[in-house]
């Protein structure tokens, strides 16, 4: 049997598969911040490059795929996944579609997506100027409105705004932001929408070809308004069986919707009774180690999974899992129950 050629893009260390997919060369192409010693050993070959970016990965694609072609790609790190998907898909290299990945990354090219998908949502408008978020405000006729830019994810600039000083005042700090939460946004164009009722969740799916499974729904404490920093995270979340069966319907649907075909997907949700809003969708795995707690309560690992799809191999078992996991980020918040080993 011919023997099969992985490359992953970047990454921490959860990038890598736990369980070491067949006949399979795996080369990492790397920077130098995120290299471990662990990734050097693990695979069998190591690329380091200064920046991960298009004509970089061009280069080093085209020179490996011709001396040992690719099966197949696979990046799950944020500010880099859209130009990995870009060159897999000028190469022809098998990964998760262009078209996933970079809708997923534009927050308004999801929302339209669920527009023609006929999802329900709240009122939403691209805006580039505090007129326009005015403007959108004045139509709505809601007591507040929640700003964030088109692209980024972690709440990087996500601001609910009370009157026009708060509009003007977070318009000007979009700028300010890390870079990789501005990419493919030089206009730092910014999503306005009506506020979202209900609780925060994330929806941990895993799809392959196509069809979309929900592994794990994780509950979420934020921060709340303004700024909804995330400081906590609990899995399996407290919902009853209609409202779990709602996001089992709802999350699939937006996975179709932006043509999600292979690979992890991390998706936030608000929940409000039985009513399931979408906050946003990334093609990856959670962060803020949400992929341990999934691991921790699943016994799945979502980049080995996704490796042995893109592979066309059978999906490994799962491993052991614990009843509970929970990870908390700000001090002195509780944790309400010991978790136990379950199998």
């Amino acid at each position: 049997m011919q023997e099969k050629h992985l490359v992953i893009i970047s990454g921490n260390d959860s990038s890598l598969p736990k369980v070491s997919p067949p006949n399979t060369k795996i080369t990492l192409i790397q920077t130098a911040d995120r290299a471990t010693d662990w990734q050097k050993k693990y695979v069998d070959s190591y690329i380091e490059v200064e920046e991960i970016n298009e004509d970089t990965l061009l280069e080093v694609l085209r020179s490996i795929h011709l001396m040992h072609p690719v099966t197949g790609l696979v990046c799950f790190l944020e500010p880099v996944i859209l130009v990995a998907a870009r060159v897999a898909n000028m190469l022809g290299i098998r990964s998760n579609p262009l078209c996933a990945v970079s809708t997923a990354r534009d927050k308004t090219l999801t929302r339209q997506a669920l527009d023609n998908a006929n999802i329900p949502q709240r009122p939403w408008r691209m805006c580039g100027t505090p007129e326009e978020v005015l403007a959108f405000w004045k139509e709505l006729g809601e007591e507040s409105v929640v700003i964030k830019p088109i692209t980024g994810a972690g709440s990087a600039g996500v601001r609910r705004v009370k009157n026009e000083d708060e509009v003007r005042a977070h318009l000007a700090e979009i700028s300010s932001l890390h870079s990789w939460a501005l990419l493919d946004n030089p206009d730092l164009l910014v999503l306005v929408e009506a506020v979202l009722p209900g609780r925060e969740f994330s929806v941990e799916a895993m799809t392959v070809d196509g069809s979309h499974e929900v592994v794990q729904i994780t509950e979420k404490i934020t921060s709340g308004p303004p700024r909804y920093v995330e400081m906590g995270h609990w899995q399996p979340a407290e919902l009853n069986e209609q409202q779990k069966d709602q996001i089992s319907r709802r999350v699939p649907s937006i996975l179709d919707a932006i043509g999600h075909r292979i690979g992890p997907s991390h998706t936030e949700i608000m929940v409000d009774g039985e009513d399931v809003w979408l906050v946003e969708t990334h093609t990856r795995f959670g962060g803020d180690q949400i992929w341990e707690l999934t691991e921790l309560t699943t016994g799945r690992h979502m980049a080995t999974e996704t490796i042995f799809a893109i592979l066309d191999l059978p999906l490994p078992a799962p491993g052991p899992r614990y009843s509970e996991s929970a990870i908390f980020s700000c001090p002195g918040l509780p944790i309400l129950r010991s978790p136990s080993y379950r199998d």
